[in-house]
């Protein structure tokens, strides 16, 4: 057996096949690959959900993509953890549904609304977040 030397052109070759390669695999995966935590924890029928400052409230905004709603109920966190309920309103039917939180404190504040389906289950939207700053 005898030794060939490479060319520079051939190691260049070896060296960006074999990156492709180890690319292909992050993007695709191992053969066995473990479990990672999802960061869409559900699909539901939320369309979108807005909020914004209103002078010392918050006002919310949603779609929900369907019309099997009897309701809705607004949640709010001051956390980011642990959600209270500050408000219900009825499904309008409409394409946008708003809501306006005047009860709400100064800081940073997290809403979700759920959607009180008419068979009695329910679906959450995604957790959005405003600062509140008092004006007086």
């Amino acid at each position: 057996m005898y030794f060939v030397p490479q060319t520079p052109i051939i190691m260049k070759t070896r060296i960006a096949l074999l990156l492709a390669v180890v690319l292909t695999l992050n993007a695709i995966g191992s053969p066995n690959p473990q479990p990672q935590p999802s960061k869409v924890f559900s699909v539901n029928n939320f369309g979108s959900i807005n909020v914004h400052r209103q002078h010392n409230n918050a006002s919310l905004s949603w779609t929900y993509n369907s019309t099997d709603v009897s309701g809705f109920v607004i949640k709010r966190s001051y956390d980011g953890a642990w959600f209270e309920t500050v408000g219900q309103q009825a499904s309008g039917g409409g394409h946008w549904t708003k809501y306006v939180d005047a009860t709400v404190e100064p800081g940073t504040v997290f809403y979700k609304v759920v959607a009180v389906k008419k068979d009695g289950s329910q679906e959450e939207s995604p957790v959005a977040e405003v600062r509140i700053v008092r004006h007086r």
